[in-house]
C-alpha cells in the first residue's frame, strides 16, 4: 500500500499523478515495478501508460482505489481524467471537462486554471475586458450590445462582468467607472491547452460571420497552403512571431482606441510528417 498520498485534484493528467506518486514514494522503497506487482499488471505495461503510449482501462484503474487508499470521490476524478484522456474529440473533452469543474474540490485546488479556462471559453469576457480599456464606463447593456458587431445577450454582458469583477480583472466604482487591474490570465497546466483550443475555435467561428458581418475594408483575411521543409516552417514561425510582438507594442503605444479587434496569426501543418 502507498504511504505518501498526494491530491489527485491537483492534477489534470492521471498520467502525471502516477509518476509523480511513485518518485514521492520512492524513498519508502516504492518503485514501477513493486506498483505493478500491487496493481497486478506488468511493469511494461505501467511503463507504457506513464509515458503516454497507452491507457489504463477502467477496470485496472478501479484497483488503485485500494492501493492508493483514495476515496470514491478521489476515485471517480482519475477515472474522469482518464476518459479525458481517451477522448480524441474537442466538444467531448470539454463535456467531461465542464464535470469535473463542478467538483468544489477541483474548483478550490485550481483556482488560476478554472479561472483561465471560464476567461477563454467565452470570448465576450475577452472582449468585454478590451472593451472597458477605452469605454471605462458602464452605462446601460443595451449601450454594450449595440457596440458588438457580433451578437451578444445582457444576459452574457452581466455574466461577463460578474466574472471580471470576481476574478479581479476590473473594478467597478460607485459612479460606474470601470478600472483594468488585470491584462492577460496565467495558466501552465495541462488544461491551458483545452481552454485555448475552445478559445481559437470561438474566434474562428466569429472570423467566419465576420466575412458577412464587416465590410472589406474593416477586416483582413489571408491564408495560403504551402509546402515548406522543417527549415521554411522554422522562418515562418519567426515572423509570424515578430508579426505577433510588434502588433503587441502597436498596442501598447496606442492612445485613441476606439474598437477591439481579434488578430490571429497561425501557421499548422495539414499533412503528416514524411518518413523516409
Amino acid at each position: 500500500m502507498v504511504k505518501k498520498k498526494l491530491s489527485v485534484y491537483r492534477y489534470h493528467d492521471y498520467k502525471r499523478y502516477f509518476e509523480d506518486l511513485i518518485k514521492l514514494n520512492g524513498v519508502n522503497g516504492l518503485t514501477l515495478r513493486k506498483l505493478a506487482l500491487m496493481l497486478e499488471i506488468s511493469p511494461s505495461y505501467l511503463s507504457q501508460v506513464i509515458s503516454g503510449k497507452k491507457d489504463f482501462s477502467a477496470d485496472i484503474l478501479k484497483k488503485f482505489r485500494k492501493v492508493l487508499r483514495i476515496d470514491k470521490y478521489e476515485m471517480q476524478h482519475l477515472t474522469e481524467l482518464l476518459s479525458l484522456s481517451r477522448s480524441e474529440n474537442q466538444k467531448e473533452k470539454i463535456a467531461i471537462f465542464d464535470k469535473i469543474i463542478k467538483d468544489k474540490k477541483y474548483q478550490k485546488n485550481n483556482p488560476e486554471e478554472l479561472e483561465a479556462y471560464s476567461y477563454l471559453s467565452h470570448w465576450y469576457f475577452v472582449a468585454l475586458k478590451e472593451y472597458f480599456t477605452f469605454n471605462p464606463k458602464i452605462s446601460s447593456y443595451s449601450d454594450i450590445r449595440n457596440s458588438f458587431a457580433h451578437k451578444i445577450k445582457d444576459s452574457e454582458i452581466k455574466k461577463a462582468i460578474n466574472f471580471l469583477v470576481k476574478e479581479k480583472f476590473i473594478e467597478i466604482s460607485e459612479d460606474s467607472q470601470v478600472k483594468i487591474l488585470k491584462e492577460q490570465v496565467d495558466c501552465y497546466s495541462d488544461i491551458y491547452r483545452l481552454s485555448l483550443s475552445s478559445f481559437h475555435k470561438q474566434m474562428f467561428n466569429l472570423a467566419i460571420e465576420s466575412i458577412y458581418l464587416t465590410v472589406r475594408e474593416n477586416r483582413l483575411f489571408l491564408g495560403n497552403s504551402v509546402s515548406l521543409s522543417e527549415g521554411g516552417f522554422k522562418k515562418v514561425k519567426d515572423i509570424i512571431q515578430k508579426a505577433h510582438e510588434e502588433i503587441a507594442d502597436i498596442e501598447k503605444q496606442e492612445a485613441g482606441k476606439s474598437q477591439v479587434y481579434h488578430i490571429g496569426l497561425a501557421a499548422f501543418p495539414l499533412t503528416k510528417k514524411r518518413v523516409g
